[in-house]
């Protein structure tokens, strides 16, 4: 039995930033900005950028969802096109989520501080997904 030996193929270093893509309806790429911009500088209530409305109307369009559920999902859109791809610290309030600090240095800061036991239980310390 002849087997065919198949070469391996070269292992490249690329130094290019690494971006988000994602395809159109016709199957064309797009090229995103690179995953690793800043983050917004505000920190407290996030406001709604028209992107993120206009991706809830897209994704929600006829889907009969409560309230709440709106203000978690928007939420949760908010903090990936505000603070995506880095740590941060919030809190959920009736208003909705509040950022407390975001990126390692703050969050040492925010964990430096004397809190109480309920101060500290109330914030959250997570990852933003990339937007």
């Amino acid at each position: 039995m002849n087997a065919k030996r198949v070469g391996r193929a070269k292992k490249t270093k690329t130094t290019t930033k690494q971006t988000r893509s994602a395809r159109d309806r016709n199957g064309a790429v797009i090229e995103n900005e690179p995953l690793d911009r800043p983050p917004a500088a505000f920190r407290g209530l996030m406001p709604t950028p028209p992107e993120v409305q206009a991706l809830m109307d897209e994704l929600y369009f006829n889907v009969k969802i409560s309230d709440s559920f709106r203000r978690h999902q928007t939420d949760l859109f908010n903090e990936q096109f505000y603070f995506g791809g880095h740590p941060i610290a919030y809190c959920d309030s009736p208003q909705g989520r509040e950022v407390l600090a975001v990126g390692w240095d703050e969050l040492d800061e925010l964990e430096k501080k004397r809190r109480s036991g309920k101060e500290r239980r109330r914030f959250v310390i997570g990852f933003a997904d990339p937007w």
